[in-house]
């Protein structure tokens, strides 16, 4: 969805501490299987804090009975962690005890009259206007597993228990009861799901979250995701004697990067506040109105972000400790820049990241005489991408710039002196940050404090008495770990692309007029009616993916791929993904363009800053075992929720 479609919507400040250290950061829960070996997910709405923003939220939310941590003291606004391991069957229960509401568009593309049995005027729109807030499914984001049945099939629908009224099941079946190759599915309260992780399967970190479309920014925005785990033990990173050593001292950290849009949910002269994350916080009065929702409009917004279910929460590390942290950013649209950074008044340095997997697929690079054996060092991205090292220097702001929907597995060594240090988020309140000015601490406000919205996560290094793992993995031992054949290197490669991506914006088409328009891929929105791409199994592609206005996040589901090149700079060496930042066409604030210059825009000659017509991100992949239909999209959901996806199915 147009970022305009919410302008005038102010960021709620949140009166939550300034540059002192929050409580330490507790990792989600993790599930655990029931009797009949099954892990139960459940979907409620209830009341939560984000410590230490004391006030009630109102959101919906998952929880699982097996984790045993859910309760009223102790509940945090996260998804319990699921680990799992290659070859291994996961079965969960999903169970939808939400509320249906007519407000929350759960009877669209009915009218909100219950049980009217009335189209709406606009429900044509059923692909672009976000609707069915109550109504979810489940993905997992990352997973080479069948798109079909039971598994990561997100043409499912399932609909609050007890959904009896007549419309809400109307509305379900009329989104797919067209003449259409493959129809969603309406089932009501709960379902089994089964996926079969192959025996041959990257070991790293993956996520899953709700997949109805037209409801994602609303599920995201409100917490519904959580950590995926694939553990190997044999042949992946955790098999490292680093990374097993870390994990058996407490060294692991799962960090679950959440935009939480809460808004106030009641009057101003009332006086207690209270919060919840609605229609008006995810998606604007531009859509709410053809919802009939009209609670509170243009009501400011929370744009701080939380790490699992908590605000400025803090990591506490020994001098010289490495841990390995797993981290996803879960927020809607926020492209989060890893970089720990020293706090006024610290003089030791930072602390050092290696990265050890992308997207779940351990890193693997050449190692050429005399280069050091650790994994690949993360340090600030780089907007001069003409020198000689720009081929490494691409793969640093490649790794760097975490985009919505990115996982990464590094190992996090503190330096041997006492200091703090913080993460940060670029200005959520001013215009784009320019890549130059990414990773740099912000200045001091008014109140000589750092500003509440950047601060994201502290890092507190400290002497303490507990024993703590020092070592660091080597890149060798990261070379022999188990990866997807190499797809960049095959003689079968196309020369030029047999794919092509153009993320855009239509002027009104498409779309209800208040929405201005639809966000589509290569001039269309999504639509069930036709597969929109089909992709051949065994056949080697090169995709070309491009912006034609803004910043976008490429995801294709059940299939990764192998970045090879951005804009005019090769990479040194290919990077799996699942999902893949675009670059606005322009530099910031130039032409709609929300977040930095794009990584290639200044080329030798260059102005700085500079414009131009996009760059084009450049990647080889293959659709291996599994066929049928599934999508690709942009993973700014609400760009996903207005139509900027498609359907595709894989073919024999």
């Amino acid at each position: 969805m147009r970022t305009a479609l919410k302008a005038g919507v102010a960021a709620l400040c949140l009166a939550v501490a300034g540059p002192v250290m929050a409580a330490e950061l507790v990792n989600p829960p993790d599930m655990r299987r029931n009797a009949a070996g099954q892990y139960d997910l459940e979907a409620v709405t209830a009341e939560y804090r984000l410590p230490p923003f004391t006030q009630r939220i109102t959101s919906r939310s998952f929880i699982s009975k097996g984790t045993g941590k859910w309760d009223e003291t102790r509940k945090l606004l996260v998804g319990p962690t699921l680990r799992a391991a290659p070859g291994e069957t996961v079965r969960i229960r999903m169970t939808n005890h939400m509320k249906a509401s007519a407000g929350d568009g759960d009877y669209y593309p009915f009218s909100n009259s219950h049980d009217s049995g009335t189209p709406a005027a606009d429900s044509t729109n059923v692909d672009t206007l976000p609707h069915g807030f109550d109504i979810l499914n489940l993905h997992t984001h990352g997973l080479h597993v069948t798109p079909l049945g039971n598994s990561d099939n997100v043409l499912l629908n399932i609909l609050p228990e007890g959904a009896t009224a007549a419309d809400l099941r109307k509305a379900c079946h009329s989104e797919t009861d067209k003449n259409v190759a493959h129809r969603h599915v309406c089932v009501e309260g709960a379902f089994d799901y089964e996926y079969k992780i192959p025996e041959q399967h990257p070991a790293g970190t993956f996520w899953y979250h709700p997949h109805k479309h037209g409801a994602v920014a609303m599920h995201l925005g409100s917490g519904m995701a959580g950590a995926l785990i694939i553990e190997d033990k044999k042949n992946g990173i955790d098999s490292l004697p680093a990374v097993k050593q870390a994990k058996a001292l407490n060294g692991e950290r799962i960090l679950v990067f959440q935009q939480i849009e809460f808004t106030r949910s009641n009057p101003l002269t009332e006086a207690e506040p209270l919060y919840a994350v609605n229609c008006q916080a995810a998606y604007g009065p531009a859509v709410c109105g053809q919802l009939g929702n009209t609670s509170l409009e243009n009501s400011a917004v929370n744009a701080k972000l939380s790490v699992n279910g908590q605000m400025d929460a803090t990591i506490t590390m020994a001098p010289g400790e490495a841990m390995l942290w797993r981290v996803i950013n879960t927020t809607i649209r926020n492209n989060l820049p890893l970089c720990v950074l020293p706090l006024p008044g610290t003089s030791a340095p930072a602390p050092t990241l290696y990265a050890l997997a992308a997207d779940g697929v351990p890193i693997k690079r050449p190692m050429p005489a005399g280069t050091q054996d650790l994994p690949f060092k993360l340090g600030a991205p780089v907007y001069d991408l003409s020198t000689p090292t720009a081929g490494t220097d691409v793969i640093n702001n490649e790794l760097t710039i975490m985009a919505p929907g990115q996982r990464l597995d590094v190992m996090v060594q503190a330096p041997n002196a006492e200091g703090r240090y913080a993460l940060f988020q670029p200005n959520p309140n001013n215009a784009p940050t320019a890549t130059t000015g990414l990773c740099q601490v912000p200045q001091l406000d008014s109140n000589n404090r750092l500003p509440p919205d950047q601060v994201v996560l502290y890092i507190d290094v400290k002497k303490h008495k507990r024993k703590v793992n020092t070592t660091l993995p080597t890149q060798t031992q990261l070379n022999a770990l188990y990866t997807p054949d190499d797809v960049a290197s095959r003689t079968d490669v196309p020369v030029g692309p047999t794919q092509g991506v153009v993320f855009g914006f239509t002027n009104y088409e498409f779309a209800p007029t208040a929405l201005q328009g639809a966000s589509v891929v290569n001039g269309r929105p999504f639509n069930l009616e036709r597969v929109q791409r089909r992709l051949k199994l065994e056949q080697t592609d090169r995709w070309a993916v491009q912006s034609a206005s803004d910043t976008h996040i490429f995801h294709i589901h059940i299939n990764s791929f192998q970045i090879t090149q951005r804009g005019s700079v090769k990479y040194d060496f290919p990077i799996w993904r699942d999902t893949a930042l675009i670059n606005c066409a322009t530099g910031p604030g130039i032409g709609g363009c929300t977040f930095p210059a794009g990584n290639t825009i200044q080329q030798p000659g260059a102005a700085a800053g500079g414009s131009g017509n996009g760059e084009v991100l450049q990647f080889v992949s293959r659709a291996l075992d599994f066929t049928g239909p599934m999508v690709m999209h942009c993973h700014n959901v609400n760009h996903e929720d207005n139509g900027m996806m498609e359907l595709i199915e894989l073919v024999k």
